[in-house]
């Protein structure tokens, strides 16, 4: 049950579980001797029950409700194509399928022509994005989020801001029903009418309570009637995969192909990705960019400034685990240096929220799509999508939104108010690692520079210096407790993600909720797999939370292999062992480089932060793909 010393936020988590119809136990999570086999594959793929706060005046992001929206019209094929599709089959016969195809099949050849060491399929070291899933009769694509960006109204003064609608790739087979590390937003223009107010408050007016039915109908019949077909797409995919047995010293190595598709004489055409700059710009080129940065200094603090197309890239990677860390996310950091040496004498006194040049730098790389995609995200997403109930537990994520995404949310609620009152102010929008209030563990903190001094963290946290930057993480005072990240290194800084080294390891010491000394489970050996470490220790009772802790389930031994021979996933991961993981819920993330996964027996929307790679439908590889 949960306790005294269970924290506040466990408790209102299952507050809300009874409140949706759960036994007071169940809510509770049952005790050992209560459960006759805990990780069973009968446990494991067990329904759950969602528990999700949604508020579609800015996040749409239920999935019953995204169900309901799909059987409205607002499905992938019709919203990209204008013809709904039944599976993959037709996603790959449109001219919109094969575009998309063609831009992400150069891009693992490219890949493959760089690394001979990549190729499709667990075999090899380095495994890539199999684009047969874009063709398939088992693939679709899934609408994971709506979100209404009114905040991006600065790109264009002729509209009230964007729509954005989100797609997750998916599949069912014998092996699985599985989702996979690969998502298609569709980007619209919001109408303007008058000075967005009006359009303001049809948001506003959305029903956050109600069945998703309603939900669905309010906003079919209001903020997105007449989207019509999309006229920019934007793609991002796992293109590549390293476990950690290939890359220890980081527990592993993941790239990101990032592109942007727009519709011009009726096809889709590569575009240049948003404020990412081409880091082999010529030397008169790097200075007029420092010259651009010297004189747009108040919209790069308010996050509104918009880089020329001159400089900018048309295809981006980003990298994983590590973050803002790695030069691969920094291209400003890469031309001009951490502490923005490159830039020249620059007055950043009087700009709010940043107080030196390396603030301004990595202000600037947090405003790039490859930065912006590792800020506090889920392995390269802020959007995977929460689960439906039916996914098997062992492959669900209880929170597929972002640690940034919900603190944006919040952010974006305050600035359609405003707009809705007509408000002459407008805040500035905020930073991508640190985006509010929150100051609990995960959350960004500055290290030493005056730039990030108001980065502090919460009573009973300090900030450790994971990967040798300018930018730490909050963290338990004293010893590091369950789930909690215990080992601080240094990251080489490289544009070149496959070079980046990890020196200098530091092992903290941990513990566990029941008072026993915990074990730091190390980024490399074995198990490996576990970016900056993770404390953990035997426990009882899959699914028990205690204090800050739960109990989760281990990959077994012999899980590989057993998904390299084609065998269905919750029967390789049954039997696996239990381990103290960190508990984690919408209010209370993991830190960086971990997902919140679900787990038998939890309370309804709390699950265990886990590397996010042992989810299987968080990687690229393992999937087998019928025809």
């Amino acid at each position: 049950m949960l306790g005294r010393q269970a924290s506040p936020w466990l408790r209102r988590a299952a507050l809300a579980a009874a409140a949706i119809g759960l036994s007071a136990a169940a809510a509770a999570c049952a005790d050992a001797e209560e459960i006759d086999d805990d990780t069973s594959v009968a446990a494991l793929t067990a329904p759950r029950t969602l528990a999700i706060d949604e508020d579609p005046s800015v996040l749409v992001e239920h999935p019953d409700t995204l169900r309901a929206l799909e059987a409205r019209g607002l499905d992938l094929g019709s919203m990209l194509t204008g013809a709904a599709m039944d599976d993959n089959r037709a996603f790959a016969a449109s001219g919109e399928g094969r575009a998309i195809i063609s831009a992400i099949d150069a891009d693992v050849a490219a890949t493959k022509a760089r690394d001979r060491q990549v190729g499709v399929g667990m075999r090899y070291s380095h495994r890539a994005f199999d684009t047969s899933w874009l063709a398939s009769s088992e693939g679709r694509f899934e609408l994971v989020l709506v979100a209404n960006r009114m905040d991006r109204r600065h790109k264009d003064d002729g509209a009230c801001g964007e729509v954005h609608l989100v797609y997750r790739l998916a599949y069912s087979n014998r092996q699985a029903t599985s989702r996979l590390p690969m998502t298609l937003m569709l980007v619209y223009p919001q109408a303007k009418r008058g000075d967005c107010a009006a359009t303001a408050n049809d948001w506003l007016r959305m029903p956050r309570e109600g069945s998703a039915e309603a939900k669905a109908t309010a906003l079919a019949g209001g903020p997105l009637a007449r989207l019509g077909k999309a006229s920019k797409v934007e793609l991002n995919v796992q293109l590549v995969r390293w476990p950690s047995t290939t890359r220890q010293d980081m527990g592993g190595h993941a790239e990101y192909d990032l592109r942007v598709l727009e519709r011009v004489g009726g096809q889709l055409v590569p575009a240049k990705l948003e404020n990412t700059p081409r880091t082999d710009l010529t030397e008169a080129e790097r200075a007029g960019l420092a010259q651009w940065v010297t004189g747009n200094l108040p919209q790069i603090a308010a996050g509104t400034a918009s880089i020329p197309s001159a400089y900018l890239v048309d295809q981006a990677i980003s990298a994983s685990p590590k973050g803002l860390s790695r030069g691969a996310n920094r291209p400003f950091a890469v031309l001009f240096g951490k502490d923005g040496a490159g830039l020249g004498d620059l007055d950043v006194a009087r700009l709010g929220g940043i107080a030196s040049k390396t603030a301004l730098v990595r202000r600037l790389d947090t405003m790039t799509c490859n930065g912006c995609h590792q800020a506090r995200s889920i392995a390269g997403f802020h959007a995977l999508g929460h689960d439906r109930a039916d996914m098997a537990t062992v492959n669900a994520l209880v929170d597929g939104v972002s640690p940034h995404l919900h603190e944006q949310a919040a952010f974006r609620r305050r600035d359609l108010e405003s707009v809705a009152r007509r408000s002459a102010t407008r805040a500035p929008i905020p930073f991508a690692e640190r985006g509010s209030t929150y100051d609990g563990y995960g959350a960004a903190c500055g290290t030493g520079d005056v730039g990030f001094a108001a980065w502090t963290c919460g009573a009973g946290l300090t900030c450790s210096d994971l990967n040798g930057d300018d930018v730490g993480m909050c963290v338990s005072e004293g010893k590091r407790q369950a789930g909690e990240a215990c080992e601080e290194s240094t990251v080489s800084f490289s544009a070149d993600a496959s070079t980046d080294k990890v020196s200098g390891a530091r092992v903290k010491a941990c513990e566990l909720p029941n008072g026993n000394a915990g074990r730091c489970v190390r980024s490399g050996g074995n198990p490996g797999g576990f970016p900056t470490g993770m404390c953990s220790g035997g426990c009882a009772s899959a699914g028990k939370v205690e204090g800050e802790g739960i109990c989760g389930v281990s990959v077994p031994s012999g899980f590989n292999a057993c998904i390299a021979a084609g065998r269905p996933f919750e029967g390789c991961i049954a039997g696996g062992s239990k381990q103290y993981r960190r508990a984690c819920s919408a209010a209370a993330p993991c830190g960086q480089d971990y997902v919140c996964s679900a787990v038998a027996n939890a309370p309804a929307g709390v699950g265990a932060c886990m590397p996010p790679y042992f989810i299987f439908q968080a990687r690229v590889d393992g999937h087998l793909v019928g025809d």
